[in-house]
């Protein structure tokens, strides 16, 4: 069955076709019809509608609507075909919500499934937070002239013959709208924009030299367009890793990395291979390609638009081409002694595959905005304000920016602050882009006995600039009044511009191109970018809660940017903005890492052993896995208050009976172990539909007035599911607690009950309310400094950050346990600077194991849980499998080498089959000096993975150094001494682990 609407317009720039709401059951479709609009590869034709499944939350695999353009199935990805260039132009992540899963299955696209139309805030990409249903298509590449059909079928299942009860695949198409897109405001606008005028056959070129060329090429110059070459390439070898093999030739001139008037001629990638230190294009005309079996990411790379771009190389040529006659040459430069003289191959392989390859124009417009050409410059002036100090001297600019000499290098470090109806003012250096700064804007540079204070105005805010010049450091901050006598608004930024291109980067402690969340929405703990050159380091540390809680950061080998647009200040109110630069000896990000641990003092928590996950009763089996796994503390598998239901006669000390029933049982069998109560925190307490909330003043309301939920009870579901289970009627909302609100009270009641009941602590899961799907914000009250601006930086929205509204609340709860000899353990990272240096006993640690995840502890306790997941299978995405004693050791190798502790969660089933003591029995207690890749000093022990020379600051006259191997088995303890220059020598068995015990 088809249902269809015919709308045929004219010709216009932008054009827009309105639908009424659809719903379409399996089996059915639904269509448009309309006129291809005036052909132009600078504007493209978009079709934008809404999709949803009328089922209960999924987000990710339900691969069942399918897209069809004249007959022919639409998948997420434009002409030519392995482009990796998405067709969705209103995403940012390049898979389904950062779920992993692909948007489209054999053509057929993934829908997310919610029983209404309401913001689903579990979503793993923040930036698509409003796409959540919104699919905007871009189309161009299959439009024909004429009319054209846009076709939208339900390919859902119906019940099968043996299914008891089904939920029918109800589909929600709603509005539909046809407009056209300036190219330059799309992702990918070179690939978009790319006018194909002639292909070749495919090329494959042997090892050793091997060449094809192409003659007698015709490819005349077009006005307003640059002529470039389209291709993709990889060297057929089954390993990992790239090299510079493919070499170009074009009219007996190599292809070198710069065009005639110095702009990069690369214009789809960056300037550097993935980030990495080799250069996409040398001047020998040599591109550095992927080593790999078949086309597509890297083995060691995460799912990112630069990775996706990998095999794909667009080449602005146009300053090497003539009129007629041209003649270009690819050449398989891989290293013929390797392959062929050592590892044996015949036959030409490996050969270097130079498929697609196209000639094409490219617009000028497009051009500009290559990633490889987004390199800004700052010029030194001499200036008589400077500060000299053993590392680096300082000076400062004549409008107000940093100027620092390191050796030869020169960094340049520029701050902007907006005001209302469009402009900024700011500290800038020579060859900034000029902006419209207040008339008013003035004041005075001053020096102190450590650096500079320096104060301007202008007629909204006063800043007061501190600079404190320490070896190797300099501290900055902005203390910023708002003068203007009504609440103010802010853009502000920081700027970084390099003199020297960086070899290597990480941004919020990742390699680029790593998936990684960084933004207002979900804030990275790890605020930091560090840019590694050939001998030495720079970072950037952002260090005050409101840039940590609200910038998002962009980083390239030449410059570094952080800014936040959500900064607001009451009428005569004051912030402080808090930022340092590092300057390090050496190129290890992990020197960087270890001056800021230092500097945030972060440094004094002693981590105690392992949390064990124990539900059961068993307390024989919970007294081995206890001592193999050198368990300090445990909690149960059930959160004390998630489950709670309101019932009239309900208690804290009735709710509370079963759990002290448990920690009592197990304390029999291992009493020195501190028992703890499990207390999740953002999805505290199951309403009921028509009764009142008891915790109403402590849920947070969405834009619209509403409490947002996160999850009902439902028929079907798993009558243990925390959120799903219970009786039909009840939900659970998003919390947070307030000094002052009722659920700070009641969170407090709970923990006096806890101490009081012997418990030795809490556990708090999801405590900071900073990520989207644990409930960022809330819009009934204003925290002061959190607000949303116009294009011209006027205040249109006042709303609160809830990590910073729940932060005092935190605090004294935290303070109040640790003050009663009790623990606190926090799934999470903090990124408020009051709870990041509490002392005592308050550990923290999160989940996952993507480098990016572990980044986000090298700023506190850095502990990681492990992976899990059922069935022998991997929840997490490095590994696959999780089925055996190996898989265990590896995770805990894995953590060791990003500089991370660890904490075991659900182990491998076959790990139970013949118990053995692991590695972390002998990992704590850890009181942590420093931390690297591979190991990690403590001063009570050393733990590695690779082996070598460590020695602790103070002479140590003996330790004992336990090994264990790839099994997580001990394989030898002994008792070694120090060589004659004090350090321990340390011989790691092959995949295993050495622990020197003080």
């Amino acid at each position: 069955m088809k249902k269809r609407l015919l709308l045929i317009y004219a010709l216009a720039a932008t054009i827009q076709v309105w639908a009424s709401a659809i719903i379409l059951k399996p089996g059915q479709s639904h269509s448009i019809s309309f006129n291809e609009i005036e052909p132009s590869l600078e504007k493209r034709t978009i079709v934008e509608f809404t999709a949803r499944f009328e089922r209960p939350q999924k987000i990710g695999g339900e691969w069942f609507m399918k897209i069809s353009l004249n007959q022919k199935v639409i998948g997420n990805e434009i002409f030519p075909p392995g482009s990796q260039v998405m067709r969705l132009v209103n995403r940012e992540a390049v898979s389904f919500h950062g779920s992993g899963l692909d948007y489209t299955k054999g053509g057929i696209w993934n829908v997310v499934s919610y029983p209404t139309d309401e913001p689903i805030e579990a979503i793993y990409v923040p930036e698509d937070y409003n796409s959540l249903y919104r699919y905007a298509l871009d189309l161009t590449d299959s439009l024909t002239k004429g009319e054209n059909e846009l076709l939208i079928t339900n390919n859902a299942p119906t019940p099968g013959k043996n299914e008891k009860s089904h939920v029918p695949f109800l589909l929600h198409i709603g509005e539909i709208k046809v407009y056209t897109k300036d190219v330059t405001e799309l992702s990918n606008p070179i690939e978009r924009s790319f006018d194909s005028i002639r292909s070749y056959p495919n090329m494959a070129l042997a090892v050793g030299g091997g060449e094809q060329s192409i003659d007698a090429v015709n490819f005349p110059p077009r006005s307003g367009w640059k002529r470039a070459i389209r291709f993709r390439a990889r060297l057929a070898y089954g390993g990992s890793g790239h090299a510079s093999d493919l070499q170009i030739i074009v009219n007996d001139q190599m292809v070198s990395s710069e065009t005639s008037d110095r702009q990069s001629r690369l214009l789809n990638r960056g300037l550097n291979y993935l980030g990495s230190a080799a250069t996409t294009l040398n001047d020998q005309g040599r591109l550095t390609v992927m080593h790999g079996s078949k086309w597509g990411l890297p083995a060691d790379k995460s799912n990112s638009a630069e990775t996706r771009q990998v095999n794909w190389y667009y080449l602005d040529c146009d300053d090497l081409l003539k009129d007629i006659d041209n003649k270009l040459t690819f050449r398989n430069l891989a290293q013929y002694d390797y392959f062929v003289k050592r590892r044996g191959f015949k036959d030409g392989n490996p050969f270097l595959l130079v498929h697609q390859l196209e000639l094409g124009y490219v617009p000028d417009a497009c051009t500009t905005l290559s990633p490889a050409r987004q390199i800004e410059t700052r010029q030194f002036v001499d200036s008589s304000t400077e500060k000299k100090c053993e590392d680096y001297t300082l000076t400062i600019a004549p409008d107000g920016g940093l100027q620092i000499q390191t050796g030869i290098q020169k960094y340049f470090v520029e701050s902007f602050f907006s005001y209302p109806e469009g402009g900024a003012n700011g500290f800038f250096c020579a060859g900034a882009e000029k902006i419209k700064t207040e008339n008013s804007w003035q004041g005075t540079v001053g020096t102190t006995n450590d650096g500079f204070k320096i104060d301007f105005s202008g007629k909204f805010y006063k800043i007061t600039r501190t600079v404190k010049c320490n070896p190797q450091t300099i501290r900055v901050s902005d203390c910023i009044e708002n003068i203007s006598g009504a609440p103010l608004g802010m853009r502000t930024g920081i700027n970084v511009f390099l003199d020297t291109r960086a070899e290597n980067i990480r941004k919020n402690g990742s390699p680029l191109y790593q998936q990684m969340l960084s933004s207002h929405n979900n804030p990275n703990a790890n605020s930091s970018i560090f840019w590694a050159f050939k001998d030495n380091g720079l970072g950037l540390a952002l260090e005050d809660d409101l840039l940590r809680l609200q910038c998002s950061y962009q980083a390239t080998p030449f410059m570094g940017k952080v800014e936040t647009a959500h900064l607001g200040f009451d009428a005569g109110k004051k912030y402080i903005l808090e930022w340092g630069l590092y300057m390090t000896p050496s190129t290890d990000y992990f020197d960087f890492v270890n001056a800021v641990r230092r500097a945030w003092l972060v440094n004094l928590t002693t981590i105690p052993g392992p949390m064990l996950w124990w539900d059961s009763f068993d307390g024989e089996l919970f007294q081995i896995r206890a001592k193999n796994y050198g368990a300090d503390s445990a909690v149960g598998w059930t959160w004390f208050n998630a489950a709670q239901n309101p019932d009239d006669d309900f208690t804290i000390d009735k709710a509370m009976e079963s759990f002290i029933e448990w920690k009592n049982n197990n304390r029999k069998f291992v009493p020195d172990c501190k028992y703890l109560l499990q207390f999740q925190t953002t999805f505290s307490w199951r309403n009921r539909e028509g009764k009142p909330d008891p915790l109403a003043d402590s849920a947070i309301v969405d834009q619209d007035g509403n409490h947002p939920v996160y999850a009902r009870a439902r028929v079907g579901a798993n009558p243990k599911s925390t959120y799903e289970g219970g009786e039909l009627g009840q939900y659970h909302v998003y919390r947070y607690p307030m000094i002052g609100n009722r659920y700070y009270e009641y969170i407090m009641e709970v923990a006096k009950k806890a101490m009081d009941a012997g418990f030795s602590g809490m556990y708090f899961d999801t405590p900071n309310n900073s990520a989207m799907h644990y409930g960022r914000f809330t819009y009934d009250r204003w925290d002061g400094y959190t607000v949303d601006l116009d294009d011209k930086g006027n205040i249109i929205r006042k709303y609160g950050d809830c990590c910073l509204l729940s932060a005092g609340a935190r605090y004294n709860i935290y303070k109040y346990i640790v003050e009663r000899n009790g623990i606190v353990i926090l799934n999470s990272p903090p990124l408020i600077k009051r709870l990041q240096q509490m002392e005592g006993p308050v550990v923290r640690f999160s989940e996952g194991d993507r480098v990016d995840r572990l980044a986000q502890m090298h700023f506190t306790t850095p502990v990681m849980l492990g992976q899990h997941g059922p069935h022998g299978k991997a929840l997490y995405g490095r590994r696959e499998t999780w089925k055996t004693e190996e898989d265990l050791m590896d995770d805990m190798i894995w953590k060791i080498q990003n500089g991370i502790l660890y904490y075991p969660y659900y182990v491998p089933r076959k790990t139970h089959e013949n118990p053995h003591e692991w590695p972390t029995r002998d990992m704590f207690p850890s009181t942590i000096l420093d931390i690297h890749a591979g190991w990690i000093r403590a001063k009570e022990r050393i733990i590695t993975v690779n082996s070598g020379k460590f020695r602790w600051d103070e002479p140590v006259d003996q330790v004992t150094c336990r090994s264990y191997g790839i099994n997580g088995r001990m394989v030898s303890e002994k008792v070694i001494k120090p060589e004659s220059d004090g350090q321990f020598m340390v011989t790691v068995p092959s995949h295993g682990m050495s622990i020197l015990i003080r």
